[in-house]
């Protein structure tokens, strides 16, 4: 069981459910008000509620009673993404607290609590305000700015007051809207809550709503707002009858409806499922592209094809949406809705390239880059017409309806005339897809099931949300990898923090003093045997080193050698889970010693060279590898490490029918090359070919291979292209990363960069290491931010994001399935 398990509430993912939530646009001006009809407890109040991001560096109010000047307030601040917090007593100057956190993760839903007490003295005044976010209280160094202790001892702030109060809105005097989704709103009026009072940790690892009102005191103005009535949106559902009053928010059927079913609770509601829903991803369109309206909507300008692509992606399953109307104006201002892969450039027209697919204004098809006639033209219509696309993600068959009819006598429910069936693409991880030109008179709206759809779902097609994503294999990535963050004693010590005994430990001092290399231990070479990745050195005896892997409590115990030990200095180690057995193997043509978790896709093996070109080792995973590091142990010889992102040789040297891949090396910044005798290629699903050079297959020589095989929901092994711009670079992984190790390919001097989120536990990313060197932990610049269904690089360099091709190795510490917003 893993320490997210350990943890978990007794209560299931069934055990509550939010089932609407209320979408507020700020083209819309919506937002609600109440004046209350007399003052509260002005001093101790606590306000809980879910928020879904749908703009980034865009300023919305959650909470506000502003009447004049900068007064009471809760917000996501505008160009940094923090959370804000404002206070005020009449007649003083205002506090404002700041988090660090940068919320900038569109894709998902997280829970926030404001704890107020005036009157509380502990921790030097700043419990006067308590911020919770997925159920952790900030602490100290959560905040980039903390005005907490300068509430004033005692007072009385505006929110509780008999001033009118907003959500969605700073206040009566501010054109200012939120830009968000909102679910499950509590105001307790009278008591500062923790946030184990409105959520708990599922068995799964993420924080979810629960049913909490019945054991709430509201007090007078307290109120729960559930926006499922939709005769009255502002409804309080707390027994208080403090009615909320609601201003440009929809309830009518259609895509101006703000009430849907996307929702931070995972449940079968009988229909679609309850969950978080897919919308375009603002992270993932082209600069041309707007969204609005909660990002089911798109507005283009510009002659040129660009698209958008959705916050999550298809790769097994049924699944089906709607795209429409608005779709055309005329042949030079119009969009193509069809499907593409998930991570393919965002400026590249569905029509001209393999693994496409689109539906034409004109009444053609597109499938893999071949047009054809089809079906019936939608341009005459194209301004109240409704493309349905239905995908079957395990056959790749597509079907294209026009208002209804299914085109060419299509059958998705029966498998049948399909318009086509895309070509398999990467890990075949597909996305609906819509693709603009030119200006287009209205904006586009989408359904992916957030709301009642249109047409018919066919049957044994679903909507896109998380409640009908596959159960992953792996529910907590911490099970099988994970970080730990530590500070060296001089002595002796054990490290504890793991839910696992760990096979593979880097370790890596990640500032001053001596020795700051990049340490790797492994249970198969055994304990105080150390090899660098920042160097092309032999394995070496490091009897002060580390000394033990532990079981329980997981973890490892460390001596007082400075490279893993030295006294007072900053460590991190990431530590990976290769399962509880070692065996012998002999899948290859040279015996190996394998230690391998097939479930988490992970295995250690050692070997002894034989020297002959073609040779083969068994690496035990059942799966070809995607990454995989070798070191030669006994001689000065660069660490060979195949990525198959690096893309194929094309000459096939050591074996003709084995596909081989360029090669890197993780000692060394330079890109990837066509080796002739340090080849790694994976052969079949349980062994890897090698050539006959030194870093590889040398006779009589010590090997040792760390191998990685993609598991859906908790690794990947990818590519990206940089784009040498601070935005518009996201990669979707379908989980929330733990750690992302990216090297250019291409780039000569590129350096390996490994970011984690222990270091970096908030957005953005800033703290890095270069495996490839021994340097300490860099922070000049924001790197990456990690979402909760992938990364964006956001630093325009060489290192991760120039005009070159980059390669990318990332671990879970959640599936999206089961992911709070970061």
């Amino acid at each position: 069981m893993g320490i997210m398990q350990m943890i978990a509430a007794a209560g299931g993912l069934d055990a509550y459910f939010v089932s609407k939530s209320l979408r507020f646009n700020d083209d819309d001006s919506a937002y609600l008000n109440k004046t209350p009809s007399g003052a509260g407890n002005q001093r101790t109040w606590t306000w809980s509620g879910w928020v879904k991001k749908t703009s980034i560096g865009v300023q919305s109010f959650l909470f506000a009673s502003v009447p004049v000047g900068l007064d009471n307030y809760v917000q996501l601040y505008s160009s940094s993404d923090q959370l804000v917090v404002n206070t005020k007593v009449s007649g003083a100057s205002y506090t404002s607290t700041k988090t660090a956190h940068k919320f900038r993760d569109p894709a998902a839903w997280f829970h926030c609590v404001f704890a107020i007490d005036t009157e509380a003295t502990g921790n030097s005044g700043k419990d006067r305000l308590k911020i919770y976010i997925n159920g952790r209280l900030l602490e100290d160094d959560d905040y980039s700015s903390d005005g907490r202790a300068s509430i004033a001892q005692d007072s009385d702030l505006r929110i509780n007051s008999t001033n009118t109060h907003y959500i969605g809105k700073q206040g009566e005097y501010s054109s200012t809207y939120a830009d968000i989704y909102l679910a499950d709103v509590h105001f307790v009026d009278g008591t500062a809550l923790d946030a184990s009072s409105f959520g708990e940790t599922a068995t799964t690892g993420q924080w979810v709503p629960k049913d909490c009102s019945e054991d709430l005191t509201y007090g007078t103005n307290g109120f729960y707002l559930k926006f499922d009535n939709t005769s009255d949106l502002g409804e309080d559902s707390s027994g208080n009858d403090n009615d909320w009053t609601a201003n440009n928010l929809s309830t009518t059927a259609g895509a101006g409806n703000d009430v849907l079913a996307d929702s931070p609770s995972i449940d079968d509601d009988s229909g679609n499922g309850v969950g978080n829903y897919a919308t375009w991803n603002p992270l993932q369109k082209h600069s041309d592209i707007t969204l609005t309206q909660g990002n089911l909507a798109l507005q283009s300008s510009n002659a040129s094809w660009k698209v958008t692509k959705p916050t999550l992606g298809m790769k097994t399953g049924k699944w089906y949406c709607e795209i429409g109307p608005y779709l055309y104006n005329d042949s030079n201002n119009h969009c193509q809705p069809g499907i593409s892969p998930i991570n393919d450039s965002v400026t590249t027209a569905l029509s001209s390239t393999s693994g496409h697919t689109m539906y034409h204004y004109n009444g053609t098809k597109n499938i893999n880059g071949s047009s054809s006639a089809f079906g019936t033209a939608w341009s005459s219509t194209g301004s109240t017409s409704v493309i349905g696309i239905a995908f079957d993600a395990d056959t790749r068959k597509v079907w294209y309806s026009l208002d209804g009819v299914w085109q060419a006598s299509g059958n998705p429910s029966a498998g049948s005339n399909e318009a086509g069936i895309l070509n398999l693409i990467g890990d075949g991880t597909y996305a609906f897809t819509l693709g603009s030109h030119g200006a287009l008179a209205a904006a586009v709206p989408v359904n992916f099931g957030q709301r009642d759809f249109k047409y018919t779902l066919p049957t044994g097609f679903k909507a896109l949300n998380t409640y009908n994503l596959d159960d992953p294999t792996i529910a907590d990535g911490t099970e099988h990898f994970d970080t730990i963050l530590y500070t060296g004693n001089g002595t002796s010590q054990s490290i504890t923090g793991l839910g696992f005994e760990p096979d593979l430990v880097w370790i890596k001092k990640r500032s001053g003093g001596t020795a700051r290399v990049h340490a790797l231990y492994d249970i198969l070479r055994g304990v105080q045997k150390t090899l660098q990745s920042n160097s092309d050195a032999a394995e070496f005896a490091d009897t002060n080193a580390l000394t033990a892997f532990n079981s329980d409590p997981g973890g490892f115990t460390i001596g007082s050698e400075d490279r893993v030990n030295e006294n007072t200095y900053p460590y991190v180690a990431w530590c990976w889970n290769a399962g509880s057995s070692t065996v012998s193997n002999t899948d290859g043509s040279i015996t190996s010693s394998v230690r391998a978790n097939t479930t988490a896709g992970f295995s250690i093996v050692s070997y002894t060279g034989e020297g002959t070109s073609g040779d083969s080792i068994g690496h035990g995973l059942n799966a070809a590898p995607s990454f995989v590091l070798i070191k030669n142990r006994d001689q000065d010889e660069a660490w060979a490490a195949m990525h198959t992102g690096a893309g194929l040789s094309g000459d096939n040297i050591v074996n003709t029918s084995v596909p081989e891949y360029e090669m890197l090396k993780l000692d060394e910044a330079q890109g990837a090359n066509n080796w002739t005798n340090d080849v790694v290629a994976p052969n079949g699903s349980d062994k890897l070919t090698l050539g006959d050079g030194n870093m590889v297959n040398t006779s009589t020589e010590n090997y040792i291979a760390y191998c990685w095989s993609e598991v859906e929901g908790f690794s990947k092994f990818g590519k990206y292209s940089g784009t040498n711009a601070a935005t518009g670079n996201f990669i979707y992984t379908g989980f929330k990363p733990a750690y992302v190790l990216i090297k250019s390919s291409t780039d000569t001097n590129g350096y390996w960069v490994v970011l984690d989120n222990k270091r970096s536990p908030e957005n953005s990313m800033n703290k890095y290491l270069y495996p490839n060197v021994g340097s300490a932990e860099v922070s000049t610049y924001n790197l990456t931010n990690f979402h909760s269904n992938g990364f964006d690089v956001i630093k325009a360099g060489d290192n991760v994001n120039g005009s070159y091709d980059y390669v990318y190795a990332a671990f879970a510490s959640s599936p999206f399935k089961y992911s709070n917003a970061r």
